[in-house]
């Protein structure tokens, strides 16, 4: 099992980060090195109307917007508090993945921190994998830096 977590502050309202999230935003953040995919009901809705205990749909990642490189079955998400989700899948590279976003209010807007608990299909992949991971994040969140203003 991996652990990894990253945070970035960021000068923007909260509630109002928190009620654009959706695949749209997801798919952003991750770009321009990745996209995902989504069922057309899951494109058109912000991340906090994703709701049910069952699964609720797979995504291909695509590289490059073109090439497929995992499929991703979210299977569950929950909102244990506001601005705040738990999503946990599976997928071709992880058996077990749990993703933890919290936005927290700051002074001057607010803080968005991901924390992520994996663990890959082939443990000898495990170094390729948390690595890869880690890009992605950091990518990430030099991404939010780029859409949103930073202290």
């Amino acid at each position: 099992m991996q652990q990894l977590r990253f945070q970035t502050d960021i000068i923007v309202d909260p509630d109002l980060f928190w009620k654009r999230q959706s695949i749209a935003t997801i798919s952003q953040e991750m770009g321009p090195w990745l996209r995902m995919t989504a069922p057309p009901h899951y494109r058109q809705i912000q991340l906090q109307d994703w709701r049910g205990d069952n699964t609720l749909f797979a995504s291909w990642v695509l590289l490059f917007g073109l090439i497929p490189i995992d499929r991703h079955s979210f299977e569950k998400i929950v909102f244990p508090a506001e601005r705040e989700f738990i999503e946990t899948s599976s997928s071709w590279n992880n058996k077990h993945w749990q993703h933890r976003r919290l936005v927290t209010a700051t002074e001057n807007g607010c803080s968005v921190i991901d924390e992520l608990i994996f663990t890959p299909r082939m443990y000898w992949m495990t170094p390729l994998v948390t690595l890869i991971v880690n890009m992605v994040f950091k990518n990430r969140h030099r991404n939010l830096k780029k859409f949103y203003p930073v202290r």
